[in-house]
């Protein structure tokens, strides 16, 4: 009996402990260990928002909020960009990690709450920062490949003799073929002069062309890129000598060698007279002045000391205006100049010293910027033949013969013109890739002067034809040499991470355009949802709307809808912009899809176009077509037979240099 007692009791202790540890363990909070989600199936927002997540503790407050009701109006937040799933699954995660309740309040809250100050995405960020996290590198979304090529050009951009130029450099030495096409297009640029113009409205472009190599020292090949131009150059000017018994008459204009360093010595090389003592200089009547900077570093020193004046002198020099005296007592005047400039600069030189004010003052993308370095390894290059560099020569000095007669007695008495195909092709590229800003600000910036720059090719491609007519292949192959300009300033100035940006920034301006073309007003919210299901972040979207809105013209209009009774906000919407086809009396007609604004976008046509030019196939304007859509290209890039204009003069719109 008293065994079976104590067998009893042993049970109840026993029994008793038992229910003690089961309570004890129902007390203790559970020890949850954190399992982020799945980061591929997150959007940017959603990856980064993970990452701050973590940090968060339940007891953290902001601005006297309790942190999951942060979480959960700035998740549900109709400016969050989140889908709604996303935001679920993110509250879900961070209540596992905390015990706390943001779904309960994210189910629960008004995606279009507003306030003076609404909880948003950026409170949870604010409130992840006091905790530690210490930004977007806390992101372990590793997307970013940081391997990239380098810019590839298009070899429609060897056309004719500058193509020739190229290819007879490259055989026989390690001198890049765009390169040394790069320095026979500035020889020629100087070479034209300013008696052939190409009438843009008010204002006549010359072929003035300003070059800048950009490659790694001992790799770019610089010094070779401009060798056999300057032989070419060497051997006409000999023969001109020879033919004329003067030297002081340079057949292709100037040629200066560097060492810029002010306004004034630049006016000194092409002056229009001056007095010394009590002798007059007489002025220099050719204007035509080919400046190689083979260490444009210092053209960039240069401009960054207080009070230099090189850099303003540059610009007028690409504008074609005078280069006036900088101050009263200098008598350096140098009108009507016509210059063009092959620079050259390592990336690291040109990073370290192009600064805000280069960008801002237009300086810099007066440049054509394109990088090249030696595309084989010779080790024992071999002089261009003779015979070559006479057949060249003698091809150069008939181009600027053609270009230059009456030059310079006779100014701007030639003008040039663009055929129905070339007039056509144009327009499309300037209400198309030539005015969109799809890059990063200072990637927008350096390519800014595109346009002109197409123009100005095209004119000096036309002249080695010895034709006023510019045509389509001549179009084709200034573009080429542009959109490489294009590619090798991003290349540049762009990491791995601000290229895959600007991408999806530019790849989401398309297809918001393509959006709203289809489905008409929309609100940003919609976008986020609908158009990009989440997977594009709200930062990406805005920069796709900023770029689109900043289009000249815009490509969409924003609109303010209704004040809500609920929330005192009012809605924004975008539309796409339509312009519709110019009509016999030039007007220009406007409309919006679905008649959702009262007013349409100011978009008269621009750039160069017929008076009649040839409609599009959807009454849907360009700037709402996806963008980058393919031209034709010829074949080879052999040079066109002249042919007589198709029709008279093309009426001409003012293009802003």
């Amino acid at each position: 009996m008293d065994k079976g007692i104590e067998r009893g009791q042993s049970f109840l202790d026993r029994a008793a402990e038992s229910m003690r540890s089961s309570t004890a363990s129902a007390r203790a909070p559970a020890k949850v260990t954190y399992q982020p989600v799945d980061q591929a199936a997150l959007s940017d927002d959603g990856r980064k928002l993970a990452g701050a997540l973590a940090l968060i503790p339940r007891n953290a407050k902001h601005d006297r909020h309790t942190a999951e009701c942060v979480i959960g109006w700035a998740l549900r937040h109709s400016t969050s960009g989140l889908e709604e799933d996303e935001g679920t699954t993110l509250c879900a995660e961070w209540d596992k990690l905390t015990g706390g309740a943001s779904l309960t309040i994210f189910k629960t809250s008004d995606p279009e709450y507003c306030a003076t100050k609404p909880v948003t995405i950026a409170s949870v960020f604010d409130l992840a920062k006091t905790h530690g996290w210490k930004g977007e590198q806390e992101s372990t979304d590793n997307s970013v490949d940081p391997h990239r090529n380098a810019p590839k050009p298009d070899a429609t951009m060897l056309y004719g003799l500058i193509g020739d130029v190229a290819r007879a450099a490259a055989q026989t030495t390690e001198a890049n073929r765009y390169a040394v096409a790069a320095a026979h297009i500035a020889l020629l640029s100087a070479g034209v002069g300013r008696n052939v113009y190409l009438p843009v409205g008010n204002v006549k472009h010359h072929a003035r062309i300003f070059m800048l190599h950009v490659g790694r020292s001992g790799r770019g090949r610089k010094g070779e890129a401009v060798s056999l131009t300057k032989r070419i150059r060497g051997k006409i000017e000999r023969q001109h000598s020879a033919d004329t018994g003067t030297v002081a008459d340079p057949f292709c204009g100037q040629m200066h060698d560097g060492g810029l360093s002010s306004r004034e010595g630049l006016a000194l090389l092409i002056h229009d007279g001056y007095r010394v003592g009590k002798e007059d200089v007489l002025p220099i009547e050719d204007k035509r002045l080919w400046i190689i900077e083979s260490e444009f570093a210092n053209v960039l020193h240069q401009a960054k000391r207080d009070g230099n004046t090189l850099s303003a002198a540059l610009r007028d020099s690409w504008d074609g205006v005078s280069i006036r005296p900088a101050t009263k007592t200098s008598r350096l005047w140098a009108s009507h100049p016509h210059l063009s400039l092959t620079g050259n600069i390592t990336p690291s030189e040109l990073l370290g010293l192009m600064e805000s004010r280069e960008l801002s003052n237009g300086f810099a993308n007066r440049f054509l910027i394109f990088w090249a370095e030696r595309e084989r390894i010779e080790p024992f290059p071999k002089p261009t033949p003779t015979t070559v560099v006479t057949d060249l020569a003698e091809r150069t000095k008939d181009v600027i013969r053609f270009a230059t007669e009456g030059y310079p007695e006779n100014r701007d008495s030639r003008p040039m013109e663009l055929s129905a195909d070339a007039r056509t092709e144009y327009a499309r590229l300037y209400r198309g890739e030539l005015s969109r800003l799809t890059d990063g600000e200072k990637v927008a910036a350096l390519i800014e002067r595109r346009a002109p720059m197409l123009l100005r090719l095209a004119m000096i491609f036309a002249l080695t034809d010895k034709t006023l007519m510019i045509e389509l292949p001549h179009i084709h192959a200034a573009l080429a040499w542009v959109r490489f300009h294009r590619d090798s300033v991003r290349f540049i100035f762009n990491d791995a991470a601000g290229e895959l940006a600007a991408r999806e920034s530019s790849d989401g301006a398309a297809k918001i355009l393509e959006y709203l073309t289809q489905n008409g007003r929309t609100s940003r919210a919609e976008l986020s949802k609908k158009c990009f299901s989440g997977h594009l972040s709200a930062k990406r979207i805005d920069e796709a709307l900023d770029s689109l809105l900043m289009n000249t013209p815009p490509s969409i209009e924003v609109q303010e809808g209704e004040k809500d009774e609920k929330s005192g906000k009012r809605t924004k919407f975008y539309h796409c912009c339509e312009t519709g086809e110019t009509g016999e009396t030039g007007e220009v007609a406007h409309s919006t899809r679905n008649g959702a604004s009262s007013r349409s976008c100011e978009t008269g046509e621009v750039g160069i176009a017929a008076k009649n030019p040839v409609s599009p196939s959807s009454p849907i304007s360009q700037a709402c077509e996806s963008a980058g859509k393919p031209i034709d290209r010829p074949s080879s890039p052999v040079s066109p037979s002249s042919r007589p204009a198709m029709e008279t003069p093309v009426d001409l719109v003012e293009i802003e240099i």
